[in-house]
């Protein structure tokens, strides 16, 4: 999630909040060179039309863990951050991601995360799974995991389908995750992970030094009265909400927050109850 931005100290840098950005999946330092993944060079060259020299925006993990002193030193080191990165192409007749990379050339800011959040949220229809990455992503999620409750899209069948169902569109919300992460300008890409049945879910969240909020229409208790941990669980369900006997099992091991008295939908409830998140450790 994107806490604690620093801020950039030279006027020429603003310039970058208008490049497009992509995500490194290896530490990074200045001055080196990385190959360029299929997808981004699709993006950057043929649909931005970018050049051989042009500019853009690269986040990812610092490449400082290897500086000298002790390991725990070293891990210290590590941090977040965006650098500016220059696009080196092949020749116009053999362009590709083959022979395609960029430089990375200065650092923008630097990030360490303040706190954590994670989405417990019903597993819907594809469609609305698809809202809930999007939404969720943007509005700055760290792990979205989706639950099966008694009242979840269930395909006309049972929780096998429900994985095979997921397995099919992974690679897909993977693709959003990053997507939006992009165009949002964050740092980091949220994990997505596999549906659990609500009591396994509900069972591993069991001393965890979580705060777990649950959100409900029989409670009028707002987020302003919540005392967070510097890791945050929400629990959503379907738009049916969850079952009696889901609350009574969610009453004993989470906190009822209210999200106003209309019935939201779930991609909207997912980005209401981390905008609230947001807003209250800021605060």
């Amino acid at each position: 999630m994107i806490h604690d931005l620093t801020t950039d100290t030279d006027a020429d840098s603003q310039s970058h909040r208008h490049q497009y950005q992509i995500f490194s999946d290896t530490a990074i330092e200045i001055g080196g060179c990385y190959g360029l993944g299929v997808g981004d060079f699709h993006h950057l060259v043929t649909v931005l039309r970018l050049r051989n020299g042009d500019n853009f925006v690269v986040a990812g993990k610092s490449c400082e863990s290897g500086v000298g002193g002790t390991d725990s030193q070293a891990t210290s080191n590590i941090y977040y951050g965006k650098w500016q990165a220059k696009l080196l192409l092949g020749t116009s007749k053999s362009q590709s991601p083959n022979n395609s990379s960029y430089q990375i050339i200065n650092l923008i800011s630097k990030w360490k995360p303040s706190f954590h959040t994670q989405l417990n949220v019903a597993f819907c229809k594809p469609v609305i799974n698809d809202e809930i990455i999007a939404w969720s992503t943007e509005m700055g999620v760290d792990i979205i995991q989706f639950i099966l409750t008694s009242r979840s899209f269930k395909s006309n069948a049972g929780f096998a389908t429900i994985s095979q169902l997921f397995s099919q569109r992974y690679e897909r919300y993977l693709k959003l995750a990053y997507g939006s992460a992009c165009q949002s300008g964050r740092y980091t890409v949220p994990e997505i992970l596999a549906p659990k049945s609500f009591d396994a879910a509900l069972s591993e969240s069991l001393d965890d030094g979580a705060s777990h909020l649950a959100c409900s229409l029989l409670t009028t208790k707002p987020f302003r009265e919540v005392s967070l941990s510097k890791r945050i669980v929400a629990w959503i369900g379907p738009e049916a909400d969850f079952s009696e006997s889901e609350y009574q099992a969610l009453n004993r091991k989470t906190i009822p927050i209210s999200l106003g008295h209309n019935r939201y939908r779930v991609p909207v409830a997912c980005a209401a109850v981390i905008n609230g998140v947001n807003l209250l450790v800021k605060d």
